[in-house]
C-alpha cells in the first residue's frame, strides 16, 4: 500500500498515487463501490472529467487519480476478500491526445473509434507500447508504460523537451500533454 512518501525526484518519478485492484473473481456481486463501474471498458469521472477509476478488464482496475473516498472503497473491497490494491505509481504516465489530428495519429497504431465501441477504456498497444486508451471530451487519454514513454513520444514526432509546455501548437496539431508533471 502506498506509504505517502514520494519517490524520488526523477524525470521519470510519478507525482500521485496510481493504484490498481484486481479482483478475485469476476463479475462482482454484491461488492460496495465496483458495482457502478462493473462492466469492463467503463469509467469513472470525477467532477472535472478526470479518469477516477478504469475498468480495463475483468475484474482489472487502474485508478489514476483515486479520491479518498475511492480509496476507502476499494480498501473496504480488499478488507472483505473480494480483491487487493497495488501501487502502480511509478507504472503509467498519462497523456491527453487532443486536437483535430489526434484520432489519425492513433489510426497509424489502432482504430480508437472501433477498439472503443460499446466502451470507455481498452487495454491496448500504442505504437508497440503498452497503454490504456480512454476516450475523453475532445480527444482520448492514454497511460503508456512509463518505459515505453519515449518511444510513445518518438512515435508522435516529438522531441522529449516538448513535453515541458502544454501545447505543441508549432511542432504538431495534436495536443500530447502529459500530466504528471515531469517527463
Amino acid at each position: 500500500m502506498h506509504t505517502g512518501t514520494p519517490p524520488p525526484t526523477s524525470p521519470w518519478s510519478a507525482t500521485a498515487l496510481i493504484v490498481a485492484f484486481k479482483t478475485y473473481v469476476f463479475p462482482i456481486t454484491g461488492a460496495d463501490g465496483i458495482e457502478r463501474v462493473s462492466a469492463p471498458g467503463a469509467v469513472e469521472r470525477n467532477e472535472g472529467g478526470d479518469a477516477v477509476l478504469l475498468h480495463v478488464g475483468p475484474g482489472d482496475f487502474l485508478a489514476p487519480a483515486p479520491t479518498p473516498v475511492l480509496m476507502k472503497r476499494l480498501e473496504a473491497m480488499q478488507a472483505n476478500g473480494i480483491g487487493r490494491i497495488f501501487d502502480v505509481s511509478g507504472k503509467w504516465l498519462k497523456f491527453d491526445l487532443q486536437g483535430p489530428v489526434a484520432e489519425r495519429c492513433l489510426l497509424s497504431t489502432v482504430d480508437p473509434i472501433r477498439i472503443l465501441r460499446g466502451r470507455d477504456c481498452a487495454s491496448v498497444h500504442l505504437f508497440d507500447c503498452p497503454a490504456i486508451l480512454a476516450r475523453r471530451a475532445g480527444g482520448f487519454e492514454a497511460w503508456i508504460g512509463r518505459s515505453h514513454a519515449a518511444a510513445f513520444i518518438e512515435s508522435f514526432g516529438l522531441s522529449e523537451t516538448s513535453l515541458d509546455s502544454n501545447s505543441m501548437g508549432s511542432r504538431s496539431s495534436v495536443s500530447v500533454v502529459h500530466t504528471d508533471g515531469h517527463y
